[in-house]
């Protein structure tokens, strides 16, 4: 007789929000008014200043968008940002190349997992109001949820546009969280 010693195997997922093709004149009032943090809670930076050829960090950064005139990209990491509500432990990356940029912000879904449900739709929906306000406000052609690589077709779960969110997959997954997120949806719990 054989003896077995199982093991558990714990999946991590990376939520990612993609705002595609954000216009450079936006950085600063998305980054700051749309995705909210203090300053503290910045864990670690990452910038390259092209004139100095040297690494700077985010408190080095008076302006955004003056930035992304000389250099392209940046990375910011984070204890909690607020966007409609609080998520922990968030990844910012932004990317420019000319006027028009990409700003990825990755997460664990984790964090929702131990929410009461009614508080998760709660959250979700207001999450989700402000991706729609920053979509409007802000000119941006399309936000893209989903799990990393979000924009991969079999990862896809949510496209905001200025008038329209499209979900993805909603036979794939399967997750209570992204479960309420399709209801919020379908439920046409979003106003225009």
């Amino acid at each position: 007789l054989l003896g077995f010693t199982g093991f558990l195997v714990v999946q991590t997922f990376y939520s990612q929000v993609i705002l595609k093709n954000v216009k450079k004149y936006y950085v600063d009032q998305i980054i700051g008014k749309y995705i909210q943090y203090n300053v503290s809670d910045v864990i670690s930076s990452y910038f390259y200043d092209k004139n100095k050829q040297k690494n700077i960090e985010y408190s080095d950064i008076e302006n955004l968008q003056t930035y992304f005139n000389e250099s392209g990209t940046c990375n910011i990491y984070l204890k909690k940002v607020q966007i409609g509500m609080e998520l922990n432990e968030v990844l910012i990356l932004v990317g420019y190349d000319g006027d028009n940029g990409d700003i990825t912000l990755n997460f664990l879904e984790e964090q929702f997992r131990h929410m009461e449900k009614g508080r998760l739709k709660s959250n979700l929906c207001m999450f989700i109001q402000k991706l729609v306000e920053l979509c409007k406000c802000c000119d941006i052609d399309q936000i893209i949820l989903g799990y990393e690589p979000a924009e991969d077709d079999d990862m896809k779960i949510m496209e905001i546009r200025k008038e329209q969110i499209t979900i993805f997959n909603e036979d794939i997954h399967r997750s209570e969280v992204i479960q309420v997120l399709y209801n919020i949806v379908n439920d046409n719990l979003m106003s225009f």
